[in-house]
């Protein structure tokens, strides 16, 4: 198994180099193996995310391609017990005691991050309690 894809990078470095900046073809592949290098280290971080929490893809019946990771509370830091009934005995962040409902509301809100648009998205109490984390989590 090819560790890395020679061909196409001299490719990348030969498009770079024809586009009349006048480099030095040296550096046009040092520019092309930056751009591969960036591009795996991307895709070992969503990787890496995927594993950790939930990740969800869909090619909707227009054409369009979903490629997201969801962030679970579970999973940030939010510890709740139930009763029988189902009904929320216990809540809290971290060891940090929140409301019942709090916690309800909080397993009901949803964070995700849009891996083919690059964007955060997160309801007003995810943001509220998580944040943070999640930030931390995709690096940003």
């Amino acid at each position: 198994m090819k560790k890395y894809d020679y061909k196409a990078i001299m490719t990348r470095a030969w498009e770079i180099y024809k586009q009349g900046d006048n480099l030095i073809f040296a550096l046009c592949l040092k520019m092309a193996w930056t751009e591969f290098k960036e591009k795996v280290m991307t895709n070992n971080k969503v990787e890496e995310l995927a594993k950790k929490f939930g990740r969800w893809t869909k090619i909707g019946s227009n054409g369009k391609k979903y490629d997201r990771i969801y962030f679970n509370a579970k999973d940030l830091g939010l510890n709740f017990e139930r009763y029988n009934t189902g009904n929320i005995a216990y809540a809290d962040i971290d060891g940090e005691k929140i409301s019942n409902s709090e916690c309800r509301r909080i397993l009901a809100s949803k964070a995700y991050f849009d891996i083919i648009e690059n964007k955060l998205v997160m309801d007003s109490l995810m943001k509220i309690h998580f944040e943070d984390k999640i930030k931390e989590a995709i690096g940003a």
